[in-house]
């Protein structure tokens, strides 16, 4: 009759997730201090309980003893079965943490030794009251549902049992009277039984067989699969993400965003789980720790996720690097890819197609990659087909002025190694560790070369965008490039002298540093034109360093000019930090130095981001205003799904407009989204006025300037009022970017639209 179980039964971690939101109860456990009176008589008690024990854990089921010190009286939260050997100093107190027990799921195994002093509330919570017949042995009915038919247990007892009309009898002694019931929430067996439970095997199989009944699948078994030491970093880990959960909900609260309840209720579970995890772990129950670990975890998550705010106008970019589209292997795997970015909430993809000098879709240059030769599908084809089907839009990632890689040549410089540039040891290679070659940015056929295959591209796929990186030179800090005999010549012609002969930083070499952008930019230009005049509609952006001082002093890229003559539509920043002061700092640096007139989105480095942080990042580019950000890039959220999941779930988890696209869709609805949060802070008034401002706002007026002129003006008086607050401590910092976010946002789009909007002659660079 007895069950079957091999020596070793691994309990999986990850095996509770089916019902891990059912309850919290998990395991058996058995009162071990509940006598009163003498310590004769508490002796008594707990070696009741220690036999208990020894038996249940001999099956190699997991139970703890609760006996008011190593495990108090509150941790009965985290137990599925209680076994009670005695009623021995059952009192009020202990009554009304049973009954609590009882009513929220927990199951009893109760031997009714006693009747004197019992309270009599005991016997009506568990269905049965007490007859004085005695009995020596219990026989259980057929078809009985605990233990099979025939089975006898010998149970001396001066009191039989008498169920009442909703509880079962199981067994009854000689005389017929009632020895074991069943009741909707106990096993209750009648007679001192336990105080022989060192000889009497059969009721050892009775209460093992009866916990198995009443656990059901929450009982624990076999061996913990970690020690714990092993469990250490992960209960601490856990830990934290509680704390995590309680400070964001704290954060909402003070940003005018308070949470749902579904939120409180899931906190307030997952931190239990946590306690329960905790006195697990202290007892050293490695078994019983896998449960609540995984529930105090998962919920905790959950909670940070569910409770991020979400905006519905912004883009929301992720660079999709070669090596994933590569690892795909082929046209099925990276639809497959695609869709899980887009069910994440990305409403834009930049993949990498021309990096290296080689591409990954066939051409008319002979510079595609072999990878790709057998592919049955053209890679690009696939990729604009698939996230086009699913609402994103395609801004083709390409590498401008590098060629190389890891001290080889890529196709390009392969076939034509007269364009790489130099620096000033005459080196092809960049003395740095990832060994790039640059194409020669002064070199016409460069040029024309480039604008050729960027044609190409917007010519032959129907892309949204061309996205350009490595569209500098080479950090100076690692090489001056552009000192090739034939830069060095070309600038000698237009400047007299050769610029391998001055000082670095002389006045001279500022001059060579000015002619160094000037060629990055001019190229800027012409390229956006070419690509614009076949495609009118095509989207414009860069990738550029995040500091833009840094980025024109050291790399040659002046982005701010840029900005300044529309040849960009968006800049994305290369805002790899885990550091949100540093990402602060450059974002609103950025911001001011383009004034406006493009949309600037942060590009965050998810490879040096905690899934957290990465959260956090996305946060703070709203506060500031942003209109978007980007991930950087899809192998790091697909080798840590955790970040992908996150923002899935969090930030992410509604769909979003993008800006540059439907701007004035986006405005409308982000001075809708600022409204809102006014009327969390009870701000009524200005949140009517806001919602009156947004109907302003019309598709097609007969004259869009004035309109966002008007709009602006409006915005400004709100941002002002914000500011002016915050100045004079009437709201703190994160109230103030609660609020301004949106506001701010929809004031940026009413500025570039301005821009965008009227004709002004071309604004030369600042000489540096």
């Amino acid at each position: 009759m007895k069950r079957l179980f091999g020596l070793i039964l691994l309990v999986s971690i990850l095996s509770f997730g089916a019902f891990a939101y059912e309850d919290l109860r998990y395991g058996v456990a058995v009162y071990g201090q509940n006598a009163t009176g003498s310590e004769e008589n508490q002796a008594a008690y707990r070696k009741l309980a220690d036999e208990v024990h020894h038996f249940v854990d001999w099956d190699f089921i997991s139970i703890d003893i609760i006996d008011g010190d190593i495990l108090p009286s509150e941790v009965l939260d985290g137990y599925k079965v209680l076994i009670l050997p005695s009623l021995e100093g059952l009192d009020e107190t202990l009554l009304n943490n049973l009954t609590g027990f009882a009513n929220d799921g927990g199951k009893l195994i109760i031997a009714v030794d006693k009747t004197e002093e019992v309270p009599e509330k005991f016997f009506d919570l568990f269905g049965f009251t007490v007859a004085t017949t005695s009995g020596s042995k219990a026989t259980f009915v057929e078809n009985n549902g605990v233990v099979d038919d025939k089975f006898v247990v010998p149970l001396e007892s001066s009191l039989s049992l008498i169920p009442d009309k909703d509880s079962k009898v199981l067994a009854n002694f000689e005389s017929g009277s009632p020895a074991v019931i069943l009741a909707d929430n106990a096993l209750v067996i009648a007679g001192n039984g336990f105080k022989t439970i060192a000889t009497n095997n059969e009721l050892k199989e009775l209460v093992i067989e009866a916990i198995y009944s009443l656990g059901d699948d929450r009982v624990l078994t076999g061996f913990a699969p970690l020690g714990i030491e092993e469990w250490k970093p992960l209960v601490t880990a856990t830990k934290s993400v509680i704390r995590q959960a309680r400070s964001n909900i704290r954060s909402s609260e003070n940003q005018y965003r308070t949470p749902s309840d579904k939120i409180y209720e899931m906190y307030e579970k997952a931190n239990k789980a946590g306690e329960l995890m905790g006195y697990a772990f202290d007892s050293g129950n490695t078994l019983k720790i896998s449960p609540y670990w995984q529930i105090a975890d998962k919920l905790a998550k959950e909670v940070i996720a569910l409770n991020q705010p979400v905006r519905n106008y912004e883009a929301r970019a992720v660079w999709m690097d070669e090596i994933t589209i590569a690892t795909s292997g082929n046209p099925r795997r990276l639809r497959e890819t695609i869709r899980e970015f887009a069910d994440a909430g990305f409403n834009m993809i930049l993949p990498e197609v021309v990096y290296q000098g080689a591409t990954i879709f066939e051409n008319d240059f002979g510079i595609q990659d072999q990878k790709y030769w057998n592919w049955e599908e053209d890679p690009l084809t696939v990729i604009v087909d698939e996230a086009h089907k699913l609402g994103m839009e395609v801004h083709v990632w390409t590498w401008v002025f590098c060629a190389g890689y890891g001290h080889k040549f890529g196709p390009i410089l392969e076939q034509h190694p007269e364009w790489a540039e130099q620096d000033e040891a005459g080196r092809v290679f960049s003395n740095w560790q990832y060994g790039t070659a640059w194409l020669n940015a002064s070199m016409p056929e460069v040029k024309e070369y480039l604008n050729e295959l960027f044609a190409y591209i917007v010519s032959e796929y129907a892309v949204d965008g061309l996205h350009l990186d490595y569209i500098r030179y080479n950090e100076d800090s690692v090489g001056h490039f552009g000192l090739s005999p034939n830069s060095r010549h070309a600038f000698k012609k237009e400047h007299g002298f050769d610029p391998a002969t001055v000082r670095i930083n002389s006045p001279e070499w500022r001059i060579f540093n000015q002619w160094r952008e000037n060629n990055v930019t001019s190229f800027v230009r012409e390229m956006s034109e070419t690509v614009r005049s076949i495609n009118p509609d095509l989207k414009i952006s860069a990738a550029v360093g995040p500091d833009p001082d840094y980025a024109r002093s050291h790399i040659l890229q002046n982005w701010k000019n840029w900005a300044d003559n529309g040849i960009l539509d968006f800049i994305i920043t290369m805002a790899y930090t885990e550091n949100n002061g540093t990402l602060r700092t450059n974002t609103n640096k950025g911001l001011e130095v383009t004034e406006n007139n493009v949309y600037v989105y942060p590009g965050l480095g998810v490879y040096v981001n905690t899934s957290q942080n990465n959260v956090t990042q996305t946060q703070l580019s709203r506060s500031l205003g942003t209109t978007g950000v980007a991930m950087f890039s899809t192998i790091h959220l697909l080798k840590e799904p955790q970040k992908l999941e996150d923002l899935k779930n969090g930030a992410f988890r509604e769909p979003a407009i993008i800006p540059h696209a439907e701007p004035i869709i986006s405005l409308k609805g982000l001075i809708e989204e600022a409204a809102a949060i006014h009327i969390s802070a009870e701000r009524d008034d200005t949140a009517k006025e806001l919602f009156a401002l947004a109907d302003t706002v019309i598709e097609n007026p007969e004259d869009i300037v004035s309109m966002m002129e008007q709009i602006a003006s409006k915005l400004e008086v709100y941002l002002n009022a914000l500011e002016k607050e915050r100045n004079t401590r009437q709201i703190t910092t994160i109230q103030y970017d609660s609020l301004s976010g949106a506001l701010l946002s929809a004031w940026r789009i009413t500025q570039i639209i301005i821009y965008t909007n009227t004709e002004r002659p071309w604004i030369e660079a600042t000489p540096l």
